[in-house]
């Protein structure tokens, strides 16, 4: 079953965190944190290997997708780090238009290379979602701005199934294969690090404990009114604590 991704802007409403889409400006925080108690903790950061709920709220923040789920009882596809999209008349290829001068956390683009890299990495590492996008023959990233899917087969699921939070999110290849180590693709320094370019960072995580989440400061949507300047996800090891909160 797929689920849709979705923000901690929608999680955490009432906490007035707001997250509008024009041109970024300097994170000021509201108050200093928002701590939220969480009953379950996943396994993994690595949107490549992760496939459950646990790190829902983390992925869906720290990560952006090409395409996004909107809505609650009438749920359509909107853009996200893709503009606008086209399917081929035998439904084999699919064309994504990209955002321009979207960047990672770590200061690189997020172009066409990366989307590829993203993509192709999910299915050498046969890990987590990658059932889900087998029907993917390869990737072409012809200039910066345009990616090429390549299908096997005509799959009419496959646009929505670049809106799970699992598998599709984008990752920086830089920091990626910084972090490689003996051809893993950098999936053990994935396991506790982000390397995505969505408007929270992963600043630590303590297993067991908590994950804590800053903004970033150069998201592409941008910055403005008012918002928590730290989110803290964490884990009460008591039940009776975690109804408490």
């Amino acid at each position: 079953m797929k689920l849709n991704r979705f923000r901690l802007v929608g999680l955490l409403a009432a906490a007035a965190l707001i997250v509008p889409a024009h041109v970024p400006a300097p994170v000021r925080a509201a108050s200093p944190n928002l701590v939220i108690d969480i009953a379950y903790q996943g396994t993994t950061l690595d949107p490549a290997q992760d496939y459950d709920t646990g790190m829902a709220t983390v992925l869906g923040n720290v990560y952006d997708g090409l395409v996004r789920a909107s809505g609650t009882t009438s749920v359509k596809i909107v853009p996200d780090l893709a503009t606008s999209w086209k399917e081929s008349a035998d439904g084999k290829t699919w064309t994504f238009t990209l955002r321009s001068g979207v960047k990672f956390h770590d200061g690189n683009p997020v172009d066409a290379a990366a989307v590829k890299f993203s993509f192709d990495r999910l299915l050498k590492l046969k890990m987590g979602a990658v059932g889900d996008f087998l029907e993917i023959s390869s990737v072409d990233a012809p200039n910066p701005t345009t990616v090429v899917f390549h299908l096997s087969t005509a799959y009419s699921g496959f646009l929505p199934s670049l809106t799970t939070l699992w598998g599709p999110d984008i990752v920086s290849p830089k920091t990626v294969l910084a972090h490689q180590v003996k051809g893993d693709l950098g999936s053990a320094w994935m396991n506790d690090h982000d390397a995505g370019s969505g408007p929270w960072m992963v600043q630590q995580w303590v297993r067991g404990q908590q994950i804590v989440l800053v903004p970033f400061p150069g998201y592409w949507k941008g910055w403005s009114g008012r918002h928590v300047g730290e989110v803290v996800l964490q884990w009460p090891a008591a039940s009776s604590t975690q109804r408490q909160g």
